[in-house]
């Protein structure tokens, strides 16, 4: 397979590649969870609060998270309308991804995953580059350059090890025709790759350290994952809308 690498000036770019990681005694934790019925569905659209924290709603795959919340007991409540109202007394540990589940009873109409679910997220052009935020296994937020035509998205080194994927002399490897020449480069899994609140799980990607690309970026979106939605950017607007096929 051979990937078309985009490669432009970015002389004066000043890019941020963010990692939260709370400096206190006491690092905080993330919380992370789920909300599906009693059927197994996800629901979409349940409040979830979070209490001394705060609220928020589950995504079209029934998720929601909490960032930067400090170590302790904690009570959490979810709710939507058609189903019933669910507490549940969470620990959370801190420096570390706090996991949950909660389950609803009841029959309330849950709408089809992704169903009118487009996503509008906002781009930065610089010179023929198209870059956009991203989030990695929940864990890393960074900048991509956005190219339909490369056939992998791409890491470096520095990321895979950020989001703990472990690269070594048994991960797989394929060869790939860039713009320095053919180069072998290994081939891992992401977990999770979302965009705005659309979200890829199990996304193929290379690990590469592309030369000439600038060090704060954290890769290259390819159709690895935006093969997966229906993708339009409007440069002039500075956006780009992400649907279901």
């Amino acid at each position: 397979m051979k990937v078309r690498w985009a490669f432009v000036s970015f002389a004066g770019l000043l890019l941020s590649l963010v990692v939260t990681s709370p400096g206190s005694a006491e690092p905080a934790g993330l919380v992370v969870g789920e909300v599906i019925s009693s059927a197994g569905e996800k629901v979409p659209g349940a409040s979830v609060i979070l209490e001394g924290i705060g609220s928020t709603k589950t995504d079209v795959l029934g998720r929601f998270r909490f960032g930067d919340v400090p170590a302790g007991n904690y009570r959490i409540v979810a709710s939507r309308e058609g189903f019933s109202t669910e507490s549940r007394h969470l620990f959370v540990i801190g420096g570390r991804r706090n996991e949950i589940l909660i389950t609803l009873s009841g029959s309330g109409p849950l709408p089809s995953p992704y169903e009118g679910a487009d996503i509008v997220v906002p781009i930065e052009r610089r010179g023929a580059a198209i870059l956009v935020r991203a989030r990695l296994n929940d864990q890393l937020s960074g900048v991509f350059m956005v190219d339909t035509g490369a056939t992998f998205t791409a890491i470096s080194l520095q990321v895979a090890e950020s989001i703990g994927i472990r690269v070594d002399a048994e991960t797989p490897k394929i060869s790939l025709q860039t713009a320095g020449g053919i180069v072998e480069a290994p081939v891992v899994q992401i977990r999770s790759i979302k965009v705005g609140e659309l979200e890829a799980q199990e996304v193929k990607a290379v690990v590469l350290d592309i030369p000439g690309f600038p060090p704060h970026m954290a890769g290259l979106l390819g159709l690895s994952f935006l093969g997966r939605f229906k993708v339009s950017i409007d440069v002039e607007a500075g956006r780009m809308i992400l649907g279901r096929p």
